[in-house]
Parts: structure tokens; C-alpha cells; sequence
């Protein structure tokens, strides 16, 4: 996150504001950063906005990942004393902006007819379309619909309204169950929220599913609303 964030910083700003005319990034930041020889110039090239990818895989980009362990050191250090502070506006326009587009399931979403490519990279003895259903159409064309509106139908809105429902019951009623699943929850919203460099819907599964635990817990009791 401290390296992805970094590079993040050293992003062009038309304006060419900065206050009191400080650097953006400590010179220790930027030495480590081009330590295994990409130039300045290619790491802002391969940084994208949604994903750390491009500057950890991409056969021809910075390959930040492989840098010596002392300039890692170097750039989680200086990210805590004085980039994260420097820079917190971007910092957390970043994490609102990775969160929205992984929560509005932004990013690709393999189909039902992905098996038959995937399968095979299992190593299994499983056959893609073994079985042809008279509902497979039906269920496609639904899979289209909702991807089409995807931002509704799998975005994991519920489920983080029933955690901030679940935390309002947890300090008003100290219910040591919900206290429990709604704690563990919010959590890893943080966590993700906080430490998540890549728009990835799969982050947040646990918060699409978690409908599936929070109603029965929050509304199975018959006094709830009179508690």
C-alpha cells in the first residue's frame, strides 16, 4: 500500500500547486523508487488508478516488487514520517476512489461461460457444459441484465447498512452476539477500505453475503423493536 501510494503522489498536477513549495515525496523516496532501474517517468506510467498491477506484473513495466529490501524499507519508513501526511487529501481521495469502483463492481467479472477456459488451468477432471439446462438462456440473460446494472444488483449496499444497523444495536443494547459478527465486519472493512490497492470485487464478497448472517441475527428475535 506505502508503494503504491507513493507513486500514487508523484502523479502530474496541472496546477503545479504544493504548499509552501515542499516536496511532494522525500528525495530517500525517490532514490529507493528508481533503485532497481526504472526511471521516474515509466513508474508514473504504469500507475493506474484502480490496480497496483501494472507496476508489479507487467513484463514491461517498473516491476516495483523487486526492489532491493533496504530501498522497501526505505519507502514503508518514509511513507509513515512524511509522504502519508504531506499527501493525505490524495491518500484518501485513493482509497474512496478504489473502494466505489470495486464496491460498484467496476471491475471484470468472469461469466458463466468463463468455465470452459478456466477449468482447464485447474489441472481437474472437470468438464465445462456437461449438461445442458432448458433454463441456461433464461439464467445468461439474466447474468447480462445484472451486469448491465451491476452497481444495483451487485453492489454490497445491503450488506453495510445491516453492519452500521448492527453497530448502532451493539452500543445501545451491548448485545455480545451481534457485537461479535458486526465487530469482526467492520473489521475488515476497514482493512480492506484502508489497505486495498486494487479495485477488486472480491474484496468485498463477505459484504454481499453478509445479508445471509446479519438479518436472521439482527431481526430473528421478536422483541427487537421494542428492546
Amino acid at each position: 500500500m506505502a508503494l503504491y501510494e507513493t507513486v500514487g503522489f508523484l502523479e502530474h498536477r496541472p496546477m503545479g500547486l504544493w504548499e509552501f513549495n515542499e516536496p511532494r515525496v522525500t528525495p530517500k523516496t525517490l532514490e529507493s523508487l528508481t533503485a532497481g532501474g526504472a526511471t521516474l517517468e515509466q513508474i508514473s506510467d504504469y500507475y493506474d488508478h484502480y490496480y497496483w498491477d501494472p507496476l508489479i506484473f507487467f513484463p514491461k513495466g517498473p516491476a516495483l516488487l523487486s526492489l532491493p529490501k533496504k530501498d522497501k524499507k526505505i519507502i514503508i519508513q518514509e511513507f509513515f514520517k512524511y509522504n502519508l501526511w504531506h499527501n493525505f487529501p490524495a491518500f484518501a481521495a485513493s482509497r474512496v476512489n478504489i473502494f466505489f469502483y470495486a464496491a460498484m463492481a467496476r471491475a471484470s467479472m468472469p461469466g458463466p461461460l468463463g468455465a470452459k477456459f478456466l477449468l482447464p488451468r485447474t489441472k481437474s477432471v472437470s468438464m465445462a457444459e456437461s449438461v445442458n439446462l432448458p433454463t441456461d438462456k433464461y439464467l445468461l440473460g439474466w447474468f447480462d441484465f445484472s451486469i448491465k446494472y451491476r452497481a444495483i444488483y451487485w453492489a454490497p449496499w445491503l450488506g453495510l447498512a445491516l453492519i452500521a444497523v448492527g453497530a448502532r444495536r451493539c452500543m445501545k443494547h451491548r448485545d455480545i452476539a451481534v457485537c461479535t459478527m458486526v465487530g469482526i465486519y467492520a473489521l475488515q472493512f476497514i482493512a480492506v477500505f484502508t489497505f486495498s490497492i486494487a479495485g477488486e470485487y472480491r474484496y468485498l464478497l463477505a459484504f454481499f453475503t453478509a445479508p445471509l448472517a446479519l438479518l436472521p441475527a439482527l431481526y430473528s428475535q421478536p422483541d427487537f423493536g421494542h428492546a
